[in-house]
């Protein structure tokens, strides 16, 4: 039931405004400038691409399911530095609820269930407080007509747009409730995510 073991370097610990966010432990990273072909100077690799990641990306990457696969690949690009993960703190208590419903519903053991709570807290996610997005969030809802939760992750890739912030998400119905909508441009479907990675 449970997909391959996802240890990693750290999530966030704490919760600051959107201006400041828990930044991952990226202490022991090293990176090596290169010099390109014909002695152009060092090469400077290029920037992480910057993923907004919803919850049930985060959990498909530890359940065998449809896209677990590509969810993995999402998680590990974190881990790996080639994506930046961010997520509203939101994550956090609607992924133990998942974990938490399954267990109910006997798909997940309790060790199962405490054993990928705990590996997923090992992930470089980077955690963005609720509050300043609210108001961008209440603003998708009256447009969209989505959740306020759901609403959270597309307002935090919205104030990301500048950096290139994409919404990675699995949620097809969150998806078509953005169709044509000014946000429609930030949303990336599951499937088609590591294709960007």
């Amino acid at each position: 039931m449970l997909a391959p073991g996802r240890a990693g370097s750290g999530l966030g610990s704490g919760v600051r405004g959107a201006a400041s966010p828990t930044r991952p432990d990226w202490s022991g990273k090293t990176g090596t400038l290169v010099d390109p072909p014909g002695g152009a100077g060092p090469e400077v690799p290029p920037e992480p691409r910057l993923l907004v990641v919803d919850t049930n990306v985060a959990l498909k990457a530890y359940l065998e399911e449809d896209l677990s696969d590509e969810a993995g690949a999402i998680l590990d690009a974190g881990l790996s530095g080639e994506a930046t993960l961010v997520a509203p703190s939101l994550i956090l208590p609607e992924f133990r609820h998942a974990l938490d419903k399954r267990h109910r519903r006997v798909e997940l053991s309790s060790e199962e269930a405490e054993e990928i709570w705990s590996e997923f807290g090992s992930y470089p996610v980077v955690l963005y407080d609720l509050e300043p997005l609210m108001p961008a969030a209440v603003e998708i809802v009256r447009w969209s007509g989505c959740t306020a939760y759901d609403a959270l992750f597309v307002a935090l890739a919205e104030s990301k747009r500048a950096e290139g912030a994409a919404f990675a998400t699995a949620d097809d119905r969150l998806t078509r409730a953005l169709d044509g909508s000014p946000y429609a441009d930030l949303i990336l479907p599951l499937g088609k995510a590591t294709e960007l990675l």
